[in-house]
């Protein structure tokens, strides 16, 4: 194998084998080297990324139907939707929610004491029926109450789909993606997670055969309490942060990176996903 010449520029994944052979190394020049090598694939596995390879994760995305970072807000606080379909996100509530910096991406913070969360009217764009997956990185106030996370869902009757923070405590958070095949009836997945008012990437899969899954950093719950054939169409508006399945609270959240595809994720792809963007949040 090469040695390692003064200035040269080595893939990270080789340093380590270039480095143990190298003749006119000493043992000292060897250990330091192997040092920074592990240094180096330290940071990559927690993500040395920027917030642009951040988004350019999710425009990958197949079968993306919107997708809102939280970095692209206007003066009148609508979520700009950058997959390029124009889904944009009306602003609720008796004030803006705030748009700040946390950690190295922008977000949008709802608070539930000015009723914030943001819509879209009903379109067949936002409501799949035969395919989803839809999903975002969530930090949970310590105080925040059951409220729903993002979906289509309203009361019995026009039932669809959304992701809902069921319950939180000093200790857990328990998730569930509820669905439901007629309208009528629902079912639900559930996933309880540990460091509830840490910031989390919360997604969800629908497809035939296979049926829901809901995933929180990339580790899934495939057993639902009703299994599916197919989605419910419903009129109900898109939501974020809010819905009329629980009317009584919006979600006390900072929310980023929210997305929807008409097509079922591969789990391997939610895995990535979750991999490739946690380091804007310190995860």
């Amino acid at each position: 194998m090469p040695r390692i010449l003064p200035g040269e520029q080595v893939p990270i994944d080789d340093v380590s084998a270039r480095i143990s052979i190298s003749a006119g190394f000493g043992a000292l020049q060897q250990q330091m080297l192997r040092e920074v090598a592990a240094w180096w694939q330290g940071r990559r596995e927690r993500g040395t990324g920027s917030l642009a390879s951040g988004i350019a994760a999710h425009l990958s995305l197949p079968h993306l139907r919107a997708y809102w970072p939280g970095s692209a807000v206007d003066e009148a606080g609508t979520l700009y939707d950058l997959s390029g379909q124009g889904r944009h996100l009306a602003a609720q509530g008796s004030s803006r929610p705030a748009a700040t910096v946390q950690g190295r991406s922008g977000v949008v913070t709802l608070s539930r004491h000015d009723g914030h969360y943001y819509r879209r009217a009903h379109e067949a764009g936002l409501n799949p029926e035969s395919a989803l997956s839809m999903g975002a990185w969530v930090c949970c106030s310590a105080s925040a109450l059951s409220a729903t996370l993002m979906g289509k869902m309203g009361p019995p009757g026009s039932y669809g789909f959304a992701l809902v923070l069921h319950a939180l405590s000093e200790d857990s958070a328990t998730w569930r993606f509820y669905h439901s095949e007629d309208g009528s009836a629902l079912g639900y997945n559930e996933k309880v997670v540990s460091r509830p008012a840490s910031w989390h990437h919360v997604a969800c899969t629908f497809r035939p055969v296979y049926g829901p899954a809901l995933y929180v950093d990339g580790v899934p719950s495939v057993t639902p309490t009703i299994m599916p054939s197919a989605l419910a169409a419903n009129a109900e508006p898109f939501t974020l942060g809010w819905s009329a399945f629980n009317p009584v609270n919006t979600l006390d959240a900072a929310i980023a990176h929210a997305f929807v595809c008409a097509g079922a994720l591969h789990p391997d792809h939610l895995a990535d996903l979750y991999q490739e963007t946690r380091y804007l949040f310190g995860v």
